[in-house]
């Protein structure tokens, strides 16, 4: 704070562009504040919390403390500008895109949240489908009510053609992607609740992600704590994939019969939503919970047998040492 308001106007608004985005190329930088750029971005860098992402870039990231508390900064004295900074990133992330398909739409989604709410809920919903499911565009559209424009920021919605450069992805990487992403998802909807424009839509499908993405890891026990702690208000849509999350959990406990039982009632709500989320989604996911059922009833069957066999052997094993005590 004392370093921005010794700055004087000019560079205490050089520091704070300098801390919108995640990290930032020249280029972006140059973008956010076009004036004396090359003067004001050589005075920022100087700083020992901006620091060069690699060694002979032009690339720089500032310190996640200091930028926080210049974002807070930032919002608190001008949060319209705030939102044009984050706007004009967008912009030159469209423009520009980067030649990492993960890291554009990292960027593309950071600042999307900041500037439209609804394009960037369908965009998250289309990425999530892509790196848990391996399921292509359009998602979104179908979880729920849709962006009212088929353009955002006279640019169109990148959604598709974004999942689509995902498809040569592994898994692993994938899992870690979706990390990164959903952390710059919970960042910026942090920035929002500052702005005092919380989006409870983003933060239940980000607290339900999250809940997934640690079930997917095996936290089975701490999954459950966090399903329990999600109240859906905004995304009614939600809930039988909350339900069914909660089938996931008691199967990988190795709980089957109360794990049949969930995804039966996810079953049932899948085709009670379907005015919510489609017919077509409402078929998909009704499907997809149908063929976990059916692999609960499997594991469950295995388990019985696993156990009749143990208890088998166990009778077989007294039976001979019995008659061997005998024949002794």
């Amino acid at each position: 704070t004392d370093l921005v308001n010794s700055a004087g106007s000019q560079r205490a608004e050089a520091l704070l562009y300098a801390a919108v985005p995640q990290w930032f190329p020249a280029n972006l930088y140059a973008a956010l504040n076009p004036e004396d750029t090359e003067k004001y971005l050589n005075w920022v860098t100087k700083f020992s919390f901006v620091s060069v992402l690699s060694s002979g870039s032009a690339n720089f990231m500032m310190q996640p403390m200091e930028r926080a508390i210049l974002n807070e900064i930032f919002i608190d004295r001008a949060p319209d500008l705030y939102r044009l900074a984050h706007g004009r990133a967008l912009d030159y992330w469209l423009n520009n895109p980067h030649g990492d398909p993960f890291i554009q739409a990292q960027n593309v989604l950071y600042h999307r949240i900041l500037v439209d709410q609804a394009a960037a809920r369908i965009e998250l919903i289309d990425l999530y489908e892509h790196y848990v499911e391996g399921r292509q565009s359009g998602a979104g559209e179908q979880w729920g009510e849709t962006s009212e424009a088929d353009e955002v920021d006279g640019q169109p919605r990148q959604t598709t053609s974004l999942v689509d450069l995902f498809k040569p992805y592994e898994a692993d990487r994938q899992l870690g992607a979706l990390d990164q992403l959903l952390e710059a998802v919970d960042e910026a909807c942090g920035y929002l609740r500052q702005l005092n424009q919380p989006s409870q839509s983003l933060e239940e499908l980000l607290a339900y992600m999250m809940a997934r993405s640690t079930q997917l890891r095996g936290g089975w026990e701490e999954s459950i704590r966090m399903l329990d702690d999600l109240e859906l208000t905004a995304e009614p849509g939600l809930q039988p994939y909350v339900t069914r999350a909660y089938g996931f959990a008691n199967a990988g406990l190795r709980d089957y019969a109360d794990a049949i039982d969930l995804f039966q009632e996810a079953a049932w709500q899948f085709e009670q939503n379907e005015e919510i989320l489609g017919q077509e989604r409402s078929l998909v996911e009704r499907a997809d919970t149908l063929i976990a059922l059916g692999d609960a009833y499997i594991d469950l069957a295995e388990d019985t047998i696993s156990l009749d066999e143990r208890r088998w052997r166990l009778e077989s094993r007294g039976g001979f040492l019995r008659g061997l005590y005998y024949l002794l």
